[in-house]
């Protein structure tokens, strides 16, 4: 059974060198994760990169809000994972932008902090929430699910 990622230590060995592919969606997708603790981003980069993803992490939401609304075709970014609370622009900051400007990136926000009226809001938003901590073979599917309701906004 995976340990959440409070216990991080030690936790990379469990699926490190065995690519899953449980989610076939998530072949050659290409993910931002957007969390400024290093540890925990590069945790969940590993994780999607087993399952097939390209990854691109960054530590800042306006870093990730820049590589999202980059025009560029190369940028196009399938899925962005972003954290509630990062230095600068925080994760919901930049949700709320993206979705002001009609951006159709599928969005997931992780957050450690619940706070009463962020799930009502990500659910107006139509952006899925995951709380740490979470077992990390949980990311797969959440993110599958994140490219689906993204797909419907």
């Amino acid at each position: 059974m995976a340990r959440g990622l409070h216990s991080a230590a030690g936790m990379t060995s469990e699926w490190e060198d065995e690519p899953t592919r449980e989610y076939p969606q998530l072949a050659n997708a290409r993910v931002l994760v957007a969390e400024d603790d290093p540890e925990l981003r590069g945790l969940v980069a590993a994780r999607l990169r087993a399952e097939g993803c390209e990854v691109i992490e960054v530590g800042s939401g306006q870093t990730a809000l820049e590589l999202i609304t980059d025009e560029e075709p190369r940028a196009g970014i399938d899925l962005a994972i972003l954290d509630f609370r990062m230095p600068g622009l925080t994760g919901l900051e930049v949700i709320y932008f993206l979705r002001t400007t009609d951006c159709s990136t599928p969005l997931l926000l992780l957050t450690a902090y619940p706070e009463p009226d962020l799930g009502d809001e990500c659910d107006r938003l139509n952006v899925p929430i995951l709380q740490k901590p979470f077992p990390l073979h949980r990311i797969g599917a959440v993110a599958k699910n994140a490219m689906r309701a993204g797909a419907e906004w």
